[in-house]
């Protein structure tokens, strides 16, 4: 047999088209070969990505767009002023100044590119401390070692740099706490083309410990599906690969049980906000406190349509995961797989991998936060979602985006200093007076204007 396109989605197949630089459309054959998608964007020529049926088009392009130019802006700024400060120049005129629309947009602006420098010193925080440690990171030390390897200056976040004993304990306690929040939330897959985080350009790895002796004791799963029971050839690597696709799932959403993403944990947290700085990035105002993104619970079963709960996530044969499971590859099932089939196989694995997966209340469940170690990674093989995108045999894998390699790769000093202020009429006088001089100066290296500032 042959694979062969459904008559239902020949609508959505991608026209070949020439393109001139503007845009158009020709048909003698100049311009520049592409591909045009006339209505739904069901999966990226470029990755591979596919999307579910019910995915709106604002959540597969908006980031292209509006994301997109906020991001361009902050990037070539954060890497005009690093560039900048290896050059023999003085201090102050190594420094950007930036002009935008208007003064809304400046103070966005402003906040988007000091957000960014904490995140980029936060991953690259990261890729240091996989290398510096020598071992696997586990979830009761990586807050520690992070936070470590960003070398951070403690009047940089301490909102009294001066105090001493307890009180200095204290501050740096909560720094570290954040900073493992940050990191949880950062695992998150995020915005793969304009902003991948460490996974995506393979900077760090997961390992889930003892998942081929779990897949490999037949005793967890000679009660489950045939699909996952019956002993036959490589039913191990069979059993392991759904597994790890499930598991991977679960991280990447953020369905883990640790610390710092318990609510009452960061409740606590949140009381000794005090401690820190309110211009720095670590710090959370008291109105986003209440609504902190925490983890979110796996159920099985689709979710009632009526029902948005964005800390519940359903797991059922409609979602990701099950689609996957009814690849023929995936399960390599001689039988067809049902949608009864795949409700079952879920079921199934979320018992037997008990080892990794934990029942927290009444069919809801959640990644525990010992089933998996950080590991340092090459930086060679782009990460490659294996629920969404499906690559034909021998083709070339995904290329590792080498800005953002480079970027993570770069030693804590670069990006000590390095923040931005918006500089619009909403700013009080003596305020902007400040900013101006420090702008003259050099100490304050990003400056985002409104047209008439």
């Amino acid at each position: 047999g042959f694979l062969r396109v459904k008559s239902s989605h020949k609508r959505d197949l991608p026209e070949s088209v020439r393109v001139t630089g503007l845009g158009e459309i020709v048909r003698d054959g100049s311009g520049q070969r592409a591909a045009f998608v006339e209505s739904n964007f069901k999966f990226c020529l470029c990755c591979g990505i596919n999307y579910l049926g019910r995915t709106g088009k604002l959540t597969k392009l908006a980031s292209l767009s509006s994301e997109g130019r906020s991001t361009a802006t902050t990037l070539l700024s954060m890497a005009t002023v690093q560039g900048l400060r290896k050059t023999e120049l003085p201090d102050s005129a190594r420094k950007v100044l930036s002009f935008t629309d208007n003064r809304q947009d400046a103070s966005l602006q402003a906040g988007h590119f000091n957000d960014f420098v904490f995140i980029a010193s936060l991953r690259a925080g990261l890729a240091r401390a996989l290398t510096q440690r020598g071992a696997p990171l586990t979830h009761d030390t990586i807050a520690q070692d992070v936070f470590g390897a960003m070398e951070l200056e403690f009047g940089s976040y301490a909102s009294d740099p001066g105090v001493r004993f307890g009180e200095r304990d204290r501050t740096l306690k909560t720094a570290q706490n954040l900073i493992g929040y940050a990191l949880y939330t950062d695992l998150a897959e995020g915005k793969r083309l304009t902003l991948p985080n460490l996974e995506g350009v393979d900077l760090v790895r997961f390992e889930y410990p003892y998942l081929r002796e779990v897949c490999e004791a037949q005793d967890l799963w000679e009660r489950m599906h045939p699909a996952l029971a019956v002993m036959r050839e490589g039913v191990v690597e069979v059993r392991m690969r759904v597994a790890r696709a499930l598991l991977d799932w679960m991280r990447q959403n953020i369905a883990i049980k640790v610390p710092y993403l318990d609510p009452e944990f960061l409740n606590a947290v949140t009381l000794s906000m005090g401690l820190i700085r309110e211009d720095n990035p670590l710090y959370i105002p008291p109105d986003e406190a209440l609504r902190l993104p925490t983890g979110v619970t796996v159920t099985l079963g689709t979710r009632p349509s009526n029902r948005r709960d964005v800390q519940v996530l359903s797991l059922s044969a409609l979602g990701a995961v099950g689609k996957y499971l009814t690849r023929p590859d995936t399960l390599r099932w001689s039988q067809k797989v049902t949608r009864q089939d795949v409700e079952a196989i879920l079921a199934d694995l979320m018992g037997a991998l008990s080892e990794f997966i934990e029942l927290v209340g009444e069919n809801a469940y959640q990644l525990k936060g010992t089933a998996f170690t950080w590991h340092p990674g090459p930086g060679t093989d782009a990460y490659l979602d294996s629920l969404r995108v499906v690559r034909p045999a021998g083709s070339d894998p995904p290329r590792v985006n080498a800005f953002f390699l480079n970027l993570y790769r770069q030693t804590a000093d670069h990006f000590q200093h390095l923040h931005g202020a918006e500089h619009t009429a909403q700013i009080r006088p003596e305020e902007r007076e400040k900013r101006e001089e420090a702008f003259r100066k050099g100490t304050l290296p990003a400056l985002f204007c409104s047209p008439t500032m």
